[in-house]
């Protein structure tokens, strides 16, 4: 079974931080990232680990991840 994680903003700038975000690839088939992330992301520090990651293309950048269980619980646009 191919195990796809999409991330959020969080996980991916504490990972980066330490240099280590290699480990969602390690752990997961793919990996992508919604492009609401990606907008939050580079629209922060020019110098942020995470800004770069997503800059040089180092996960895939998906426009929407529509999951019905999830949506369900309406947690609105920012969650």
């Amino acid at each position: 079974m191919t195990e796809r994680w999409v991330l959020n903003a969080s996980p991916l700038i504490v990972l980066t931080r330490v240099g280590q975000e290699h480990l969602f690839h390690t752990l997961a088939d793919e990996v992508v990232v919604p492009r609401a992330v990606a907008v939050e992301i580079e629209a922060g520090p020019a110098d942020d680990p995470a800004r770069q990651v997503i800059a040089g293309g180092y996960f895939a950048i998906v426009e929407a991840v529509p999951v019905p269980e999830v949506l369900a619980w309406d947690l609105g646009a920012g969650d």
